[in-house]
């Protein structure tokens, strides 16, 4: 990369974040090398090490016919079902192109698997001596990048390959705006990387500017998670409750703390209920043993949606979801939907998905990441944000006693994402001019 496009405070800030990347990414290669990382206990590192920096990866991309790969990066989960929803309507748009998807956790690699990708691998760590190996195997001819993945050295070494690159469904969040303002000697060169950017409201559009990204390509488009679900994908989902004749409570995308306080109102509400029910999704699938050990410990009988799909007739009023990908089948049959992320501090998780399915919400107040969906929810009837363990109570209780008021207010969450659906084209429209035709590697 040519340094000379960044300022001196620039220069300075990339030499810390390149040192600190290049020690990480020798030290990993050095450690894989030395057998001194466990490579079965270590899936996700040696997968880093072992397919993009030895080249693994590149050779089955260079196998499609010799195409140049349209480069699409998302973060985890969530931007992975963006990520699906972008390559499908990509690949409709422009007949083979080859899409080669990156994510950084293992929950968004096992979910990208069934996203369509010709090629699904992890992002590799984002030093120089890594990024330019990957980047001369791989030769993408157009980088896409979802939300906020503004890995330095990544987005600066492909404009000075010139290799154009999109920020799609762009936002920049009430906690990371600040952060970004005090290093936007940085991140004003790596905005400037962009061929095009798609912000999803208008308060990103605002702070993109503010950190200095070109208005020439900057484009307010919306949210792509509107147009993540349509009619179809919901209708095509699978009932996991279909069987279940008691009504049933989900808390999904749950973080530490936030599956206590769950239990704790599942826990007085079956007084006078015994046969309600609570499926619990942790964000991290990983945690389903300590949630389940907590369910017990309160006398709750619990069990694991592994063990239960082996054991249909397992006895249970706790269900613990420790799989990835199988969530949006518990909000089909589910009385309503409290979203975790949103008592902790995390800005909260996507609402959209159970407004999809018709089901009600209700969160915590933490929702800086998800406001303007947040706002339009809530104006519809379809979100109750509430501040404590009283407030959930409250809500659940209030769906229990009155179905029908819970059913028409998920109606009414599912008829606002269909009046604000459109992003999609939109974005599409702005990326489908640089994608080439059917571009062989050199």
């Amino acid at each position: 990369m040519n340094q000379s496009q960044l300022g001196f405070g620039g220069r300075v800030l990339y030499g810390i974040y390149t040192a600190i990347a290049t020690v990480v990414s020798l030290g990993l290669e050095t450690g894989l090398r030395l057998g001194l990382v466990d490579q079965q206990d270590h899936v996700r590192t040696a997968e880093r090490t072992g397919m993009w920096e030895q080249g693994g990866m590149a050779g089955s991309v260079r196998a499609g016919m010799g195409l140049r790969p349209v480069w699409v990066h998302a973060a985890s989960v969530g931007e992975v079902t963006l990520a699906k929803t972008l390559i499908g309507a990509l690949k409709r748009a422009r007949p083979g192109t080859r899409v080669l998807l990156t994510c950084n956790t293992a929950t968004g690699r096992e979910l990208a698997d069934r996203s369509g990708a010709d090629e699904v691998h992890y992002f590799p760590i984002d030093a120089p001596r890594a990024l330019r190996r990957v980047l001369a195997l791989i030769q993408p001819a157009f980088a896409v990048v979802i939300e906020t993945e503004l890995w330095p050295t990544f987005l600066l070494t492909l404009a000075a390959n010139g290799t154009p690159a999109a920020l799609v469904n762009a936002r920049i969040s009430e906690r990371t705006f600040p952060r970004y303002t005090r290093v936007r000697a940085l991140i004003e060169p790596i905005l400037g990387a962009f061929s095009v950017v798609c912000a999803r409201d208008e308060v990103s559009r605002g702070r993109l500017l503010k950190l200095g990204c070109d208005p020439a390509v900057l484009h307010l488009v919306g949210d792509l998670k509107f147009d993540a679900f349509d009619r179809s994908t919901v209708d095509e989902t699978a009932d996991f409750l279909a069987d279940i004749a008691a009504p049933v409570l989900v808390a999904a995308s749950t973080h530490p703390g936030e599956e206590e306080l769950a239990l704790e109102v599942f826990a007085r509400l079956l007084v006078g209920r015994t046969s309600l029910r609570l499926v619990v999704a942790p964000r991290h699938p990983e945690r389903a043993q300590q949630i389940l050990a907590v369910a017990a410990a309160r006398g709750l009988e619990s069990v694991a949606w592994t063990r239960l799909r082996e054991t249909p007739e397992t006895q249970w009023s706790v269900l613990v979801v420790d799989t990835v990908g199988d969530l949006l089948g518990f909000f089909r049959g589910a009385v309503g939907v409290f979203l975790g992320g949103s008592f902790t501090g995390l800005g909260g998780h996507n609402l959209l998905e159970p407004a999809a399915f018709a089901k009600p919400i209700v969160c915590g107040p933490h929702l800086s990441n998800v406001a303007a969906v947040a706002r339009d929810l809530t104006q519809a009837g379809a979100l109750q944000v509430v501040s404590d363990l009283a407030g959930l109570e409250s809500v659940w209780r209030g769906w229990l006693d009155d179905p029908d008021s819970a059913v028409a207010g998920g109606q009414s969450g599912r008829a606002a994402i269909e009046n604000n659906r459109g992003a999609l084209e939109a974005t599409i429209a702005l990326l489908e001019p640089f994608v080439p035709a059917l571009e062989p590697a050199r």
